[in-house]
């Protein structure tokens, strides 16, 4: 959305926008706009836009463009501002891992892309290299809105304060997430975290950006059951597991 304050009397505008730097003149132009802020659409993620607006006072009375006002289409930016001992050391999605890129208190992890599947378990882990209990909380941009709402909202769990700890920060991927990629953000911290908050960027925490390609698994599940056989006298117990099907 663009806003901008009108000074006389106007109700309809021109707007026109384009990558920053444009040119004015060889960007994309919207006459007769009724609305004031103004929804754009069509545009491209993590990109600097700008725009002008000019008034229509009457259908041979134009106003001057005023402008450029930039704007930016990526998620929310969250860097704390510290973080404890060395961070996160590594993270895991699937069987890719994701080495630290450095002690630093947010990491692009964006690319290569993790395929993942709908209704089933998408395995997580977090190393901590802290000596911290740290709050995590996971998020996955699954309306591709660039806003990571409450209902994205899809691991909260707490680490050990042990140095190192891995934190199994595993859910099962909701059966309708949507086909495609998406933004999938980790935000944690060793207080600030204790309630969600994907644009964190209080003290003491590390943000994490990754993309999952989430798919539909195409092939069928093993199904088993078991069950616990205790050994009391030897202090030991044993699981029997009974695979009804391979998949």
């Amino acid at each position: 959305e663009v806003g901008w304050t009108e000074a006389g009397t106007s109700t309809l505008w021109n707007i026109e926008y384009g990558i920053a730097g444009f040119t004015q003149g060889t960007g994309t132009v919207v006459n007769d706009v009724t609305t004031n802020p103004y929804e754009i659409t069509g545009l491209t993620a993590d990109t600097s836009y700008e725009f002008y607006v000019q008034a229509i006072c009457d259908p041979t009375n134009l106003s001057s463009w005023t402008g450029p006002f930039e704007f930016f289409t990526g998620y929310c930016a969250s860097v704390p501002t510290s973080i404890d001992g060395q961070g996160v050391g590594n993270v895991t999605i699937g069987v890719t891992d994701f080495p630290s890129l450095g002690e630093v208190s947010y990491e692009n992890q964006t690319t290569p892309v993790v395929n993942v599947f709908q209704g089933i378990d998408t395995n997580v882990s977090i190393t901590f290299l802290t000596g911290f209990t740290y709050d995590a909380n996971i998020w996955i941009d699954f309306n591709d809105n660039l806003v990571f709402e409450e209902s994205e909202l899809v691991f909260s769990g707490v680490s050990t304060n042990a140095n190192p700890t891995t934190l199994d920060a595993s859910f099962v991927m909701p059966v309708a997430a949507p086909i495609g990629e998406h933004r999938m953000r980790i935000g944690t911290a060793d207080t600030g975290q204790a309630t969600p908050n994907p644009c964190y960027n209080g003290s003491w925490g590390v943000t994490l950006d990754f993309t999952v390609n989430i798919q539909v698994l195409t092939c069928t599940l093993a199904e088993a059951t078991y069950t616990t056989a205790p050994d009391c006298d030897n202090d030991q117990f044993f699981i029997d597991v009974d695979i009804t099907s391979l998949g």
